[in-house]
């Protein structure tokens, strides 16, 4: 009678171990794939910035050439040659 009980005792504590590794491991998969879902939006913010850098990096290339610097000047500060007519189209 006692092994019966010391049996059952066991297999009670047996299948409480069972039912909690199930559970931490739902808990687990659901932790990955939260944190698959935050790499996957990570990953796409990384190219939008690598794409934002390269933009920036083409500007300043662009700033740094003489028609670069005289196109900033013209279109920024409004700056004409002398004698130079400018025509500003004000239908729009």
């Amino acid at each position: 009678m006692k092994a019966k009980r010391s049996l059952i005792f066991t297999k009670l504590i047996l299948l409480i171990l069972i039912v909690y590794a199930l559970g931490s491991l739902v808990s687990v998969r659901s932790r990955i794939s939260q944190a698959q879902a935050r790499t996957s939006l990570l990953e796409e913010e990384i190219a939008a910035t690598d794409q934002a850098n390269s933009r920036l990096a083409e500007s300043i290339d662009e700033v740094g050439s003489s028609e670069g610097l005289e196109q900033a000047a013209r279109e920024q500060l409004g700056f004409v040659y002398s004698g130079e007519i400018v025509f500003h189209d004000i239908g729009n």
